[in-house]
């Protein structure tokens, strides 16, 4: 006879009261060898949570150093990765009710054990002590998530090389801006487009496509408000750098998306540029 499982956590669903715990997580696992890693909020988490985990006896602020990239001692931006962590806790459960035919408490169940998480009372607290809750039971609701959501929300995540590529195609545009011989304003303009593209490449982990089709947004909109500066500086060899590097940015993220419109919208602003 089947045993009961003793947990609550979200069980495969199909299967009856009497599956236990271990048989969800099998399932989860040969769906994730089956078909490959969708960028979607709850997929993002899931990665992020799971290079978490394993980390033992350390302060909080050193595990989120560790894995985004900043100084042990950078308290601001451990505190914008924790809030951008919890926003993505915000959006799994927007998108999952959003989802029709689905038991939503019963995914969502175990978001406020992840925010818990995700919000120490200290950044200099125990990591070991605050991840106690983010049991097996937890990621694998978080796993079921990402499945649902992977079927409404086909996105491909963008390759770690082509997002370095693209980062260093940015920073070293930006980097000449400061001695180009080009106008205060036009310095002004392209210092702030530039800057919101590093910034979504390096917040990549966690916003994903979304963080940049935003960026690729706000680009397209400055770009078209100020018109009439990138038109008199459209010969500037570091101009045309910048545009192309908007445009690079514009295609992977349509790629990834699956959304041509954003391709299409970007490519129309250069050839008024040109």
């Amino acid at each position: 006879m089947t045993k009961r499982c003793s947990t609550d956590h979200l069980q495969a669903p199909g299967f009856s009261n009497e599956c236990p715990c271990a048989l969800g997580i099998v399932l989860i696992t040969v769906l994730l060898t089956m078909f490959p890693p969708t960028d979607n909020p709850a997929q993002r988490l899931l990665d992020i949570l799971n290079q978490a985990r394993p980390m033992q006896n350390t302060h909080v602020i050193k595990i989120w150093a560790g894995i985004f990239g900043f100084k042990e001692d950078d308290f601001p931006a451990c505190y914008r990765a924790l809030g951008h962590l919890n926003g993505l806790v915000d959006s799994i459960e927007t998108r999952i009710r959003q989802l029709p035919d689905l038991k939503h408490d019963l995914y969502l169940r175990d978001l406020p054990t992840i925010r818990s998480v995700l919000c120490p009372v200290t950044l200099r607290q125990n990591w070991s002590e605050l991840k106690r809750p983010l049991d097996q039971g937890v990621i694998t609701g978080l796993e079921f998530c990402a499945n649902e959501l992977s079927k409404n929300h086909e996105e491909d995540p963008i390759s770690e090389e082509e997002l370095q590529k693209l980062r260093a195609k940015f920073a070293n545009i930006f980097k000449d801006v400061s001695n180009a011989e080009i106008s205060s304003n036009l310095k002004f303009i392209l210092f702030d487009l530039l800057g919101s593209a590093i910034l979504a490449i390096d917040q990549y982990k966690i916003l994903g496509n979304d963080g940049i089709k935003k960026s690729v947004a706000y680009m397209v909109g400055m770009l078209t408000l100020h018109q009439q500066e990138f038109l008199a500086a459209k010969r500037e060899g570091l101009v045309k750098r910048a545009l192309a590097a908007v445009n690079r940015l514009g295609n992977a993220v349509t790629v990834a998306s699956r959304v041509k419109e954003i391709a299409e919208s970007v490519p129309e602003l250069l050839r008024l540029l040109n």
